[in-house]
């Protein structure tokens, strides 16, 4: 194999760091076939040719075995997967081959490798066939920018999750390479730091003001900072992600490299992460998604990525709202110290903050994601207080029209469903409502983590208390709360104008204690 020269695009992943089940998002096995052309390890021609300068690819691979490689593309047309052999090599045992390709004579789809043994009884898995593989960019002109990474990780008291990826995350190039560091925003003050034996990897205690809190404490820290060091060392990109997800060890040098050749008219554009179902891991959750004054839309939910034809349909382009913070990827250039989350606590944080700064400006790449649990069984009455009162605002900040009448939709709707469907979230939905009227200053001038606690305190004392006059309750209830919402148009109004005081830099060091 001639020895590229290239920048190199990303490395084959190996299912055997991935979660039980999820083989075919690796490799296919068929007779003495084995494809790659699958979620982690196709390259997707689409992507790279819309937002990068990449017109000319190379595949490089090492085999254990003899055989025939077969480079593949694959397309939909008509709504069928078509596929085509563009080039063959056999090769033998211990041995290197190489594949170049012009993506300007590709219109779209997925390029891969077949893997045909020699041997037609031998049944192998990857790691005894393939020692090392990987997709370069030889595209003589394209010169990559600097990308250095933060990664933030927001955490209460799940030290097991925190340990695990810490781990994971240390024995990573890229961050031994100095050019990722991760911040581990400690909210329940629980983490042990010298269990992580790391210099890149920062133990950071924060008060407990929510997810909201804690990844706002991470994006402080990072730009205090980059205050400090050199131009040349900067961080470029920051990445808010969960605790307790499961990741594959390329994901950050597929996504740095990924942001490097970007072109400059997508250098302000955010890289969301997808999130798959780790109990069914290969079929994604979501990948974005729309938020409307009344429900959220998710791109690709419940799509099985063991398909082909899927992949390609997953890499089609996306007007999305927002990416969730289980990961996500933002540009420092767009971020300044002002311009921060607003102090929601939980939920809806991430939907806010994608539509003020990168509404229709996500860029989705297959590969890029993490398995997360199923969130069944999360559903707690009280988290419906965030999830009402946040959507309130969400909505007060961003519908151009008919708010009010919008408003008094939202209210009435989740308050008629939670009253048939959940009614021990009924006085928390209340709760919501006054806090809501209240306006801006209530938001910004609440303790969250002592709000937090009282309502935790309210879900124990709602358990044992029955619910019994409900639907007594609600025609009453109904038609006074939609005369409040009237009478508190001009406060419901301000929130556009008044809230954005909240997400400061100022208001977040004296709301964190800083």
């Amino acid at each position: 194999m001639e020895t590229t020269s290239g920048i190199k695009l990303f490395s084959f992943s190996s299912p055997d760091n991935a979660p039980e089940n999820s083989i075919p998002l690796f490799l296919r096995e068929e007779d003495k076939e084995i494809s790659f052309g699958t979620y982690f390890n196709s390259f997707s021609i689409d992507a790279y040719k819309k937002y990068t300068d990449i017109n000319q690819i190379q595949l490089c691979m090492t085999l254990k075995e003899s055989g025939t490689v077969e480079l593949i593309h694959s397309y939909i047309k008509r709504n069928k997967l078509k596929k085509e052999v563009l080039d063959i090599k056999k090769i033998n045992k211990n041995s290197q081959v190489s594949f170049n390709v012009n993506l300007e004579k590709l219109k779209g789809g997925l390029l891969y490798p077949v893997y045909i043994s020699d041997n037609k009884s031998d049944k192998k898995n990857y790691e005894e066939i393939i020692d090392n593989a990987a997709w370069y960019c030889t595209s003589e002109k394209v010169k990559p920018d600097s990308v250095k990474l933060a990664a933030v990780i927001c955490t209460f008291k799940r030290e097991n999750f925190v340990y695990k990826n810490a781990e994971k995350l240390s024995k990573l190039k890229i961050l031994n390479q100095k050019k990722m560091s991760v911040f581990i925003i400690d909210n329940g003050n629980t983490i042990n730091s010298e269990l992580i034996n790391n210099e890149q990897i920062k133990i950071i205690p924060n008060k407990n003001l929510g997810g909201s809190g804690g990844f706002t404490r991470g994006m402080i820290e990072v730009h205090k900072l980059n205050h400090t060091l050199s131009k040349d060392n900067k961080f470029s990109h920051i990445i808010l992600m969960d605790d307790d997800i499961n990741f594959m060890p390329e994901l950050f040098e597929k996504i740095s490299s990924f942001l490097s050749l970007l072109k400059t008219e997508y250098k302000d554009n955010a890289i969301g992460g997808a999130m798959l179902n780790l109990n069914s891991p290969c079929i994604q959750y979501e990948n974005g998604a729309k938020y409307n004054f009344l429900t959220i839309s998710s791109f690709g939910n419940s799509l099985d990525l063991s398909s082909e034809k899927n992949i390609i349909l997953n890499t089609r382009e996306k007007k999305a709202d927002f990416n969730a913070w289980w990961f996500c990827c933002y540009p420092l250039s767009k971020l300044d110290e002002n311009n921060l989350p607003v102090p929601f606590f939980i939920k809806l944080d991430d939907i806010e903050y994608g539509i003020r700064n990168f509404k229709n400006k996500f860029i989705f790449l297959n590969g890029i994601s993490v398995w997360h649990q199923e969130f069944t069984g999360k559903d707690s009455p009280y988290l419906h207080y965030y999830l009402i009162r946040n959507r309130l605002i969400t909505n007060a900040m961003f519908c151009r029209k008919l708010l009010i009448i919008k408003t008094v939709t939202v209210f009435v709707m989740h308050l008629t469903l939670k009253a048939l469907k959940k009614r021990k979230a009924f006085p928390f939905l209340m709760k919501a409502f006054r806090d809501f009227l209240q306006g801006p200053d209530f938001i910004l001038n609440t303790d969250g983590e002592k709000l937090n606690t009282q309502l935790r305190q309210l879900n124990e004392f709602y358990k044992q208390k029955k619910q019994s006059f409900i639907y007594i309750k609600l025609p009453l209830i109904l038609p006074c709360s939609c005369i409040k919402i009237l009478f508190h148009a001009k406060t419901i109004k301000a929130y556009k104008k008044d809230l954005p005081a909240g997400y400061s830099l100022t208001a977040w060091k004296k709301r964190l204690g800083m």
